[in-house]
C-alpha cells in the first residue's frame, strides 16, 4: 500500500506546478484546506473524495502518477492549459464572492433599516416627552433647550 506522505509529496508538487497554494487548491477541488494539509504532511492517507476531486477537476493529471507515482504528472496536456483551469476557477470564485457580498449587503441594509426605524421611534417618543418642540429648519435640533436642560437635571437628580 502507498505511504500517505508519498501521495502527499505528489499533491504538493501538483499544487506547485499549478501555481496555487493549499487554500486555493482545496477550494478548487471542493475539499477543506485541512484535508490538503494532512495529506501533504503525511497526517493521514487521502480520502477517495480528495483524490477523485483532483482527477475530476484537473482531468489532465495522470491517475497513475497521482496514485502510484508512475509516469508523468500530466497526460498529453501542457501545463498552460492547467493554468487556464486555475483562471476559470478564479473567475468562478470571484462570481461567488460577488454573490455573497451582495447577499451580505442586502442583509446589512435590512439591519440598518430596522435600526433606523427603532431610532425614529425613539426620537418620536422623545419629541412627545418634550412637547413636540419646534425644529430648527433642516437640522432636527429643538428650540426648547431650557426644557431639555430641566429634563437632564431631573434625570441626574434621580440617579444621585
Amino acid at each position: 500500500m502507498e505511504q500517505p506522505n508519498n501521495i502527499g509529496n505528489r499533491v504538493k508538487e501538483l499544487i506547485f506546478r499549478l501555481n496555487m497554494n493549499q487554500s486555493s487548491f482545496a477550494k478548487s477541488i471542493g475539499v477543506s484546506q485541512n484535508a490538503i494539509f494532512n495529506t501533504i504532511n503525511g497526517g493521514s492517507m487521502p480520502r477517495y473524495k480528495l483524490l477523485s476531486s483532483i482527477l475530476e477537476t484537473y482531468s489532465s493529471v495522470n491517475k497513475d502518477w497521482l496514485l502510484e507515482g508512475k509516469g508523468e504528472m500530466f497526460i498529453n496536456e501542457p501545463l498552460s492549459n492547467q493554468s487556464r483551469s486555475g483562471g476559470e476557477y478564479l473567475e468562478q470564485h470571484l462570481r461567488e464572492l460577488e454573490s455573497e457580498f451582495k447577499k451580505e449587503l442586502i442583509e446589512m441594509r435590512k439591519v440598518f433599516q430596522h435600526e433606523l426605524e427603532v431610532k425614529n421611534r425613539q426620537i418620536e417618543r422623545l419629541m412627545d416627552l418634550l412637547g413636540k418642540g419646534k425644529r430648527v429648519t433642516g437640522t432636527g435640533v429643538f428650540r426648547k433647550l431650557p426644557l431639555i436642560k430641566e429634563l437632564q437635571r431631573k434625570v441626574v437628580a434621580r440617579g444621585a
